[in-house]
């Protein structure tokens, strides 16, 4: 048996047509990953290895939205005043949970390493 909806989801009827809509939209919001622009930070460098590490951090609902072009911009200048040709990134990153609640872990921390070469 299905119920016909359409008495109630009519704007007619406008208290229930609210509700419904606000309960839709509610959900919507609760349910969906935001998307957020991510601008990766020099953490480390190590002249002699030519390694750099890069960090971001990011909450679990959090799609990140990496911006790589200024941190790899200032990873290949370190480069090329330690006298190395070119820099690299690796796409692996280390992930470490910051922050623990019951559901799980709520905010992330995300090293990548970066390598100078000649």
């Amino acid at each position: 048996m299905v119920a016909d909806l359409s008495k109630y989801l009519s704007t007619e009827n406008k208290p229930f047509y609210l509700l419904a809509i606000s309960a839709l939209l509610l959900s919507a919001m609760l349910f969906s990953s935001c998307s957020v622009d991510i601008y990766p930070k020099m953490l480390s460098s190590d002249r002699p290895s030519g390694e750099m590490t890069f960090v971001y951090t990011h909450r679990n609902h959090e799609v990140p939205r990496l911006h790589w072009e200024n941190a790899m911009k200032q990873a290949e200048e370190r480069c090329l005043e330690w006298g190395y040709s070119g820099v690299r990134k690796y796409e692996a990153g280390e992930i470490d949970c910051l922050s623990q609640s019951e559901s799980g872990c709520t905010r992330f921390q995300v090293k990548h390493r970066v390598y100078c070469y000649d």
